[in-house]
């Protein structure tokens, strides 16, 4: 069985993660060939991340993750030596390691909907400055799907991910990528109601619903920028340009099933309880 995304990095490289003990960082298989005193550095200070902490051990998968100086190939093609493993997002099977830049962003998106044959993994990296493959998790099914942002394990299903796409691409494309990741501030709630016309604040509603959730924050950094956005949802009070072309990787823009059942959280302005502004301001 696949242990981690270490372990399944290796296999796509030829090698093996085998042996008695177990990799301090990812906790795959290893032997005794590999000290972690030779790859974990004294000023290492994601112990508290680490699965094995204790073990003095590194597996395979973990040593080809940590190169500094690697030949990688990216979603694209393209084959770039000398790079930092870390420097990337990476899209794992058990037969190929394809990194992946910000400029892959739509490949990245219609992969998170529509992932590689179990097991695989995504592994989505915002800053490129830390480790983030011995803190992935591997995706075993294609009904609920798993992948990290971050070093956050993210799960839903396919629909899930496709109505909160729908939202961030509808809220984008009034305020802009970068409001995402913030809960909507009044400014950027008006701009959304002035954007959007009827039905503005179910939707303001409903993104608010997922923005702050795991899966609010995959839709925020898979979601298109604003220019794309826009071609998508051009303004209500604007004449129609006909340039509405919807990506299929982006989803419709339903809400979102929320994950697990239960009560939405926070509450409805229209269940009578409060938002965290009032989009209908007495001026307008």
């Amino acid at each position: 069985m696949i242990a981690s995304v270490p372990h399944l990095y290796a296999i796509a490289h030829g090698q093996a993660c085998a042996g008695p003990c177990r990799c301090l960082y990812c906790g795959a298989p290893c032997d005794d060939t590999r000290p972690a005193s030779t790859y974990v550095k004294d000023s290492f200070t994601g112990r508290p991340g680490v699965v094995a902490p204790a073990s003095p051990y590194v597996c395979a998968g973990c040593v080809l993750c940590l190169r500094e100086d690697a030949t990688i190939t990216l979603l694209d093609g393209e084959v770039r030596d000398g790079q930092k493993v870390r420097g990337y997002s990476w899209v794992v099977t058990a037969t190929e390691a394809l990194a992946a830049t910000k400029a892959h962003l739509d490949r990245l998106r219609a992969l998170c909907l529509d992932p590689p044959e179990p097991p695989c993994a995504i592994v989505l990296s915002d800053s490129g400055q830390t480790h983030q493959l011995y803190r992935g998790v591997v995706c075993r099914s294609r009904e609920l799907l798993a992948v990290t942002l971050e070093a956050e394990p993210v799960t839903y299903r396919r629909g899930q991910l496709v109505a909160a796409l729908g939202l961030a691409s509808r809220i984008a494309a009034a305020t802009g990528k970068p409001a995402l990741r913030e809960p909507l501030s009044y400014a950027g709630a008006m701009r959304v109601m002035a954007h959007h016309g009827d039905g503005a604040e179910t939707l303001i509603d409903d993104w608010q619903a997922v923005q702050g959730s795991p899966l609010g924050r995959l839709a925020s950094w898979l979601c298109a920028n604003k220019e794309a956005c826009l071609n998508e949802h051009p303004s209500a009070t604007a004449p129609d340009t006909g340039h509405r072309g919807v990506p299929p990787q982006a989803g419709g823009a339903g809400r979102p099933e929320r994950q697990g059942g239960g009560a939405r959280p926070g509450g409805r302005a229209r269940d009578g309880q409060p938002l965290l502004f009032d989009p209908r301001p007495s001026f307008l």
